[in-house]
């Protein structure tokens, strides 16, 4: 018997069961077999046909006599088994119409999903092609271009780049920016913060900042120019940044031979206009000498003839030290002072017997500063001649000065204060192109112009620490300010004898020039001391040796800085100091650029006498080394501190 033929007749007995004793436990005991007819595969329509059969000749054969009530009986029955079946179904039913709404809606999204793929695709070539031509324009561009993530850390680099970085692309991708891209200060040698890193800090466009220099992986350093940018979504929100660069070595390597190229065709220009200075007043030194010797037994005569020879050897003093200004060196002699008098004494003498009136304006209060008097007076005479100048048919001259703590609120030394000088003419005033080129070596818009005069005033200022800038409106005028640190000490009050003061005790001098050591024996003996003269550091040391050993060792040394095809200044102090520690020496050169005239202590001097001299400088010089107290331990200290700043 097969299993479907057994369930079969096992709902048989128990419908048979059920209407013999009409139990519920027979109901349910054919809801069991009726179930486990499903599971064999039978259908719930194919359970109710044989069971329907099934029960009415049951009833047919034992229990009924009257058709109508089998019938009747059996479809009761039949009905009361099948209700759970007709539940189950018609839940079945309602889940497969739910079912198919399902399917549909499925179906509706798979669509949806399927152009939004399509569109998806279509959004990704395009974004594949802009990528590509974004690409292939990064590597067109000549700059090189870098692009971080909003952390700092590289997202693109270029070939250029590449190659003035030093860097593949692959290998810096995902380096801070810092490591990738090392610049630095070119005066300082500090490093700086890169456009990129501060672009994203502030959320701005950073500008380019001059003296820059980018050192490569492999060390090479290079002049660039560069620049940042934040990148921002359309919210403004700040994604990252790109960082702009290129190369400036070149240009910047042409704009200094240009410039060296102009300045040796106009060195000839330059070399004539002093020989012919030079000449005129050689012609009165010279002039002025031979009247002397004609007319000596005339002493009215001879005095004014050698005066005048004075005054024009003094014209000629002022013009080397006008070139030694201009010159690479030209270090200033400094000296605390109060700067008025000076810009008023400066003014008025520039501006005497033109018509222009000069104004000041000037606090009492104005802070003192730290600076080689000749060459401010120098500075400002410059730019005075020129506003002088520039008001062809009179004016003013505004000259106002004050304190600050800024010198133009940029590039200034933290902590340090300032004292500014403004001089403002109301001439014609200046074309922007031609005040970016004012301070220019041998720039000049008059045809008698040499182009000296604003460059010196520029070279004097820089070297006094400070800067100077120049401003102009067309029709108004041109204004230039100066700006010079200030000193925190104060001004020690110089008054200069009328007569001579006679000193006393032995003085060496050491000069390789004959006519020098013959002056000086001549000054020396007529200021009271005893003199001895050298030709090089050689004969100075043996005679100063022997002084000591005789017992009767020298006030003073005064040593001249350089001595062809000898021992110079320099070497000599050296070897005089470890004969003498306590030795007081005077540094004498004409080369008064030279920073052994201006840091005399830092090389073991107790004084400086800078050539051409007059009768009260050696007077005064010698008075004030002789009566010093030289404390050599102080001025080793001098010229460590100095040594460990440079």
């Amino acid at each position: 018997m097969t299993d479907r033929e057994g369930l079969r007749s096992e709902y048989f007995e128990t419908l048979k069961s059920y209407l013999k004793r009409k139990r519920e436990s027979d109901l349910e005991e054919a809801y069991i077999i009726g179930r486990a007819a499903e599971v064999q595969g039978i259908g719930v329509l194919d359970i109710a046909n044989w069971h329907q059969q099934a029960l009415v000749d049951i009833l047919k054969n034992e229990n009924a006599s009257d058709s109508s009530d089998i019938v009747k009986m059996a479809s009761l029955v039949v009905n009361e088994c099948l209700a759970p079946y007709e539940m189950a179904y018609r839940g079945f039913w309602e889940a497969n119409q739910k079912l198919q709404k399902v399917n549909e809606l499925l179906k509706q999204h798979t669509d949806e999903l399927e152009r939004a793929n399509e569109e998806l695709r279509a959004v990704e070539a395009a974004l594949e092609s802009e990528s590509e031509r974004l690409a292939v324009t990064l590597q067109s561009i000549g700059d090189g271009v870098i692009t971080t993530n909003n952390s700092g850390r590289i997202t693109l680099i270029n070939k250029v780049a590449e190659g003035l970085t030093g860097w593949d692309k692959d290998d810096a991708r995902d380096r801070p920016i810092e490591e990738v891209f090392n610049i630095v200060d070119e005066k300082t040698r500090e490093k700086r913060v890169n456009p990129a890193s501060r672009a994203i800090s502030s959320h701005m466009t950073i500008s380019p900042v001059n003296h820059t220099i980018l050192i490569s992986k492999d060390g090479i350093e290079r002049h660039i120019g560069d620049s940042g940018a934040p990148i921002q979504n359309s919210r403004g929100e700040t994604m990252g940044a790109v960082l702009v660069f290129r190369d400036l070595t070149r240009e910047i390597k042409m704009e200094e031979e240009i410039a060296k190229v102009g300045r040796l065709d106009s060195i000839g220009v330059l070399a004539g206009g002093l020989a012919h200075d030079f000449n005129n007043i050689l012609t009165v030194i010279e002039g002025n000498i031979s009247l002397a010797k004609v007319n000596r037994k005339d002493d009215q005569g001879y005095d004014r003839f050698l005066q005048k020879a004075e005054m024009a050897a003094e014209r000629a003093r002022e013009l080397t030290k006008l070139l030694l200004i201009f010159s690479k060196g030209g270090e200033p002699i400094k000296k605390v002072m109060f700067i008025e008098d000076l810009i008023r004494d400066t003014t008025k003498l520039g501006l005497a017997g033109s018509s222009v009136r000069p104004v000041f304006s000037i606090p009492p209060d104005l802070r003192p500063v730290e600076g080689d008097e000749g060459q401010l007076n120098q500075a400002l005479m410059n730019i005075i001649v020129n506003a002088k100048e520039a008001m062809v048919d009179g004016g003013l001259l505004e000259v106002t000065a004050g304190n600050t703590d800024e010198a133009d609120g940029n590039e200034t030394t933290v902590g340090t204060k300032y004292v500014w000088i403004s001089l403002k003419d109301n001439g014609p005033g200046m074309l922007q192109d031609d005040l970016s080129k004012v301070f220019d070596p041998y720039f000049s818009k008059r045809a008698k112009g040499r182009g000296l005069g604003l460059s010196i005033v520029s070279s004097i200022v820089k070297r006094h620490g400070g800067k100077v800038k120049a401003t102009s409106v067309i029709g108004t005028g041109t204004t230039f300010t100066i700006y010079l640190p200030a000193s925190e000490k104060m001004p020690v009050l110089v008054v200069t004898p009328v007569e001579l003061v006679q000193g006393s005790g032995k003085v060496l001098w050491m000069d390789d020039e004959d006519a020098i050591r013959d002056l000086a024996t001549i000054m020396l003996s007529s200021l009271g001391y005893e003199p001895s003269v050298a030709q090089d550091g050689k004969e100075a040391i043996m005679m100063y040796e022997e002084a000591i050993a005789d017992g009767h060792p020298y006030s003073a040394v005064i040593l001249d800085l350089t001595i062809p095809g000898g021992m110079g200044g320099r070497e000599t102090i050296k070897r005089l100091i470890e004969i003498d520690k306590k030795i007081k020496a005077i540094v004498c050169s004409g080369y008064s650029n030279d920073e052994t005239i201006s840091k005399f202590r830092e090389h073991g001097f107790a004084g400086s006498l800078p050539k051409p001299f007059k009768m009260h400088d050696l007077e005064r010089i010698l008075n004030e080394v002789t009566n010093l107290r030289v404390d050599r331990q102080v001025l080793d200290q001098d010229r460590t501190s100095t040594a460990d700043r440079d």
